[in-house]
C-alpha cells in the first residue's frame, strides 16, 4: 500500500467530467512509483469514452514532463470498484526514485488531477 495525498470526492467534477466520480494519488513506498487513480460513473458514460478520457489524461502528463525521463503508464484494465464504477490508473515510473523526484512527480499529478477536476 502507498501513501494517498488526497482521498476524497470531487464535489467540482460535475461540469465537463461529471463521470468522474473521484480521484486519488498513490505514492509507493520505496519512491519508484506513483499512480493517479480515477473512478468513473460507468452508468453514464461507456466504456470506450473512459478508455479515452484517461489516455487523453496520460497525455496530459507526458506534455506536463517533458523534460523527465519517466515511464507514464495508463492502465484502462476497467477495475470494477463496485456495480456501475470503473477505476482507472495511471502509473509515473521514477528514474531515480528519490524523494526529490518523487516529490516532482507529485506536483505534476497534483496539478492535472486539478485541472481535470475543475475544468
Amino acid at each position: 500500500m502507498g501513501l494517498r495525498l488526497n482521498n476524497g470526492d470531487n464535489a467540482m467534477a460535475t461540469k465537463t467530467q461529471p463521470d468522474l466520480i473521484k480521484t486519488e494519488i498513490i505514492k509507493n513506498e520505496t519512491n519508484t512509483h506513483i499512480d493517479l487513480v480515477m473512478h468513473w460513473n460507468e452508468k453514464t458514460m461507456y466504456f470506450r469514452q473512459i478508455q479515452a478520457e484517461t489516455f487523453g489524461i496520460a497525455a496530459l502528463i507526458c506534455e506536463a514532463s517533458e523534460f523527465e525521463r519517466w515511464i507514464v503508464d495508463p492502465n484502462i484494465g476497467g477495475n470494477n470498484l463496485r456495480l456501475g464504477v470503473v477505476t482507472t490508473n495511471i502509473r509515473i515510473e521514477l528514474v531515480e526514485g528519490g524523494q526529490e523526484e518523487m516529490a516532482r512527480a507529485a506536483t505534476v499529478l497534483l496539478a492535472i488531477e486539478y485541472d481535470i477536476t475543475h475544468r
